[in-house]
């Protein structure tokens, strides 16, 4: 292919490259000379052509160019010209002069008209002026020709880079310190030659394989893996010759071209396409002469999968092996991690964190540098022995797969997957049990952290995705929900098992069992009720009171009938908590599951908000000028302000409830030994905010708290992975106005509420807290938009709220002219509105 370049100022920027290294050259075009010269350049492949003048062109495909002529012009006598030697080292070709090595250092000396840029010196006045390389950098050719740059990776500067690597491999050896300095966590590692090694290697062999660690368990091809990892390597240092290193040191493992059926045949075809790119998945399209219709990915994927079922190509390859042979060539050399040094590495994170666990590293990563509340730490053995820590490690791994599969598991179909993972969790949970392992006595909190409790939630959690009928397994949950009845009676769950129990019996079976679901009723509200939870009762009467009206369908029995009046309390109903009915705009959503968007228009402009919002904006024309969405976080967080020295205070002897300097709460904090644990501190702390502190006392000791400890990680109490209360607190002045506009009494009482039974009203709170500060005046609403009702949970807390004095609301929204508010506005009685909108 030839360019012709007439007589005029023009720079024509040329980007090739060989098969293993890019090149780049400038041509620039200022000084024409009278005799022209070609170029000739050979198994280059163009990646990019500019033509600068106005605008820039650009070629996204790349074209193979087995010679490219070039006619240009230099302001030397004798024209120069350089050729490819198929090692990455450019050479002169054999018909033009040898570029005079006085020319080459004088123009590589001119700093203001010179660059450097991939191993080439780019010279506005030379045609064309590469950098002689070294013959040691070339002798390490790798086999797999380089990849092209990936412009969908952001890319960090070798700067930030480095400084991201050095962070992130300081934090994973962290863990290793961690456990070091415990006796009694070291001594639970049985594996421990596997982490002295990784403590031997460079640097970057142990950030490459932290990543492998991190990422998810797959293969990877080397250039991929460092783009996309953004890992910043030393310029004299060969990749391939790294990853290699790992291999021969027994960290990863290698697909080599002649391993490479015996090690990818037995992987899945759609996993190893998924690591690919769009454009290698069309170029494979394109060997198979296919034209690619689609463009995402994944339909590029079944195109593919769809070709290989069909029948074998004329000769003796499928087109499946056709494919892995095209897969091969893209992916080249991959690499993965070893199973046992990732098993290894997993019971170094959980011996590390189990404290405050959290399923994604990514988490741990990014709390590394975070300042944890000082409190004093006792070396006591939580794992009673190594079997007893490698079985919950096993229990967590299982919890935290089970954990992935629960995100949209309607959508994506795995149903199934739940299935097969709680009937592993039960048959493992019955084995457990049988065992009798030791329990710890004088601190029942740490009991969380047995296999046996782990696979508890497990197959609790299942359960409350499988019980339904169209889509789940209601016999199987059955006999599941009857043997953790039987196995934990003093479960704070237990409520709920019942709850669950009784609905399956009453509407998932093939046959409804009216009876035996009244018998298991009266067995709970009559034998079992000081167990369960406050919103476990209530939904649980609830039910009964389904129950006791007749239908056409059954009748039940008049003793059963006479129990259930005699037990089912007849407590407040929510008609009376004042209500609001608002109108906004929104698009209405086919999804189900979904929160609707609203508009807003002010000042000529219309904004998306959410339902709540709405509420905030409709709240201060009525009054209330200032508010937030908060869900009840600045009651919380008053809570821990006013709590702190309680909570961490090292006077408070608890035995197990500091063990890590890197907690967060104590252990016991979200169980029902808290508040008994440090009764008469709490008692007093109440007493002292409700009627013993001054205003100005209440107030100046709620700000000294904050100014020492706000900045401090909560990450447990607030349930955030950097919770810290000046997130939620931005403001030291906000202390004021909110004891000022709640009043410590109503303050107190919440705080009493939370502070004694956290693990059961940690959640249900209003969503919104409004103020108007110049009136002192305060409110809690819940919102709910349409179709949505109130939950157990926070109808309890309105109803609390209301009991002890606070100001509360409900607040509906509707879209303008929605079905639903025309009938409203015909019913006259407001309360019988809201019970049919509840129900």
């Amino acid at each position: 292919m030839g360019v012709a370049l007439e007589r005029f100022s023009l720079c024509f920027q040329l980007v090739a490259a060989s098969r293993d290294k890019k090149v780049c050259f400038s041509l620039n075009m200022d000084a024409m000379a009278k005799s022209p010269a070609k170029v000739t350049l050979r198994q280059l492949t163009l990646s990019e052509v500019f033509l600068k003048r106005k605008s820039s062109i650009k070629l996204e495909k790349p074209t193979l160019l087995n010679e490219i002529s070039f006619e240009i012009s230099s302001s030397d006598s004798e024209p120069e010209s350089t050729c490819n030697n198929g090692e990455g080292v450019l050479e002169p070709t054999k018909t033009s002069r040898p570029i005079h090595e006085s020319k080459r250092k004088q123009s590589c000396s001119t700093p203001t008209s010179s660059k450097k840029r991939n191993n080439i010196i780019i010279k506005q006045d030379v045609c064309i002026t590469p950098k002689i390389v070294s013959n040691q950098t070339s002798m390490r050719k790798s086999p797999i020709s380089s990849p092209s740059k990936n412009n969908s990776v952001k890319q960090l500067k070798a700067k930030e880079g480095k400084q991201l690597q050095v962070k992130q491999l300081k934090a994973f050896m962290d863990l290793f310190e961690r456990v070091e300095k415990n006796m009694h966590l070291r001594n639970l590692l049985q594996n421990c030659s596997v982490l002295n090694r990784f403590k031997t290697l460079t640097t970057e062999q142990q950030y490459v394989v932290m990543k492998l660690f991190v990422w998810k368990k797959q293969w990877y091809n080397i250039y991929k893996f460092c783009n996309k990892a953004k890992i910043e390597f030393d310029e004299n240092l060969d990749k391939l010759h790294l990853f290699s290193n790992l291999q021969s040191a027994g960290f990863l493992d290698s697909a080599t071209i002649f391993l490479f059926y015996a090690e990818y045949l037995s992987d899945d075809l759609n996993e190893l396409l998924n690591q690919m790119d769009v454009s290698q998945i069309k170029e494979i399209l394109n060997q198979l002469r296919i034209i690619p219709v689609a463009r995402k990915k994944m339909q590029l994927i079944a195109t593919v999968l769809t070709a290989t079922r069909r029948q074998s190509t004329i000769g003796v390859k499928t087109l499946k092996d056709r494919v892995l042979s095209e897969i091969h060539k893209k992916l080249g050399d991959a690499y993965q991690i070893r199973p046992d040094i990732c098993d290894a590495f997993n019971k170094l994170y959980v011996l590390a964190t189990f404290t405050e666990f959290y399923s994604d590293i990514q988490d741990y990563f990014r709390r590394f540098d975070l300042i944890f509340p000082t409190a004093p730490i006792e070396s006591y053995p939580v794992f009673h022995s190594i079997l007893s820590f490698e079985r919950y490690a096993e229990a967590l791994k299982i919890k935290t797969d089970l954990e992935s599969h629960l995100v949209g598991y309607h959508k994506n179909n795995k149903i199934s997957v739940i299935y097969s993972i709680a009937t592993d969790a039960y048959a493992k949970l019955r084995d457990v049990s049988m065992r009798n392992e030791p329990v710890h006595e004088s601190a029942p909190h740490l009991n969380k952290f047995t296999s046996k409790y782990v696979y508890c939630k497990i197959l609790s959690d299942c359960c409350q995705k499988l019980f339904t009928k169209a889509r789940g397994k209601p016999s199987e949950v059955k006999q599941w929900l009857q043997y953790l009845i039987e196995t934990f009676p003093n479960s704070t769950k237990l409520g709920g098992w019942y709850h669950l129990l009784i609905w399956i019996n009453m509407r998932h079976l093939d046959r409804m069992f009216y009876r035996t679901s009244a018998e298991f009723l009266i067995e709970a509200l009559d034998k079992k009720k000081p167990l369960f939870l406050e919103k476990d009762v209530f939904k649980l009467e609830e039910l009964g009171r389904k129950l006791l009206k007749p239908t056409t369908k059954y009748q039940l029995h008049q003793l059963h009938h006479d129990t259930l009046v005699r037990l089912i309390s007849r407590t407040s109903k929510i008609s009376h908590i004042p209500e609001k009915q608002i109108d906004a705009k929104c698009i209405r959503s086919n999804n189900s599951g979904r929160k609707r968007t609203y508009f807003l228009r002010s000042d000529g402009e219309t904004t998306a908000v959410s339902v709540e919002d709405v509420a905030l904006e409709h709240y201060k024309d009525c009054g209330y000028p200032a508010g937030s969405h908060c869900e009840g976080s600045l009651i919380k967080a008053l809570l821990i302000l006013y709590f702190w020295d309680i909570i961490y205070n090292p006077e408070i002897v608890v035995r197990g409830s500091f063990i890590s300097k890197w907690q967060s709460a104590p252990l016991d904090f979200f169980t029902r030994y808290f508040y008994e644990n440090r009764k008469g501190a709490i008692d007093m702390r109440l007493m002292q905010i409700e009627t013993v502190f001054s205003h100005e006392e209440l107030i100046n000791f709620g700000i000294n708290n904050y100014q020492q400890h706000s900045h401090k990680c909560c990450s447990v109490i607030f349930k955030r992975v950097d919770g810290r209360v000046m997130d939620i607190i931005k403001d030291v002045s906000l202390v004021e106005i909110l004891i000022t506009v709640i009043g410590r009494k109503v303050l107190s009482k919440i705080f009493e509420r939370l502070i004694k039974n956290l693990y059961q009203f940690f959640s249900g709170m209003p969503d919104l807290l409004i103020w108007n500060i110049d009136q002192k005046i305060h409110k809690f609403v819940e919102v709910k938009g349409e179709g949505d009702k109130l939950a157990p949970n926070q109808t309890l807390w309105l109803l609390y709220l209301h009991e002890i004095g606070a100001s509360v609301e409900v607040c509906w929204v509707h879209s303008m002219g929605s079905k639903r508010k025309i009938i409203q506005r015909g019913n006259q009685n407001e309360g019988d509105v809201s019970d049919n909108d509840s129900d």
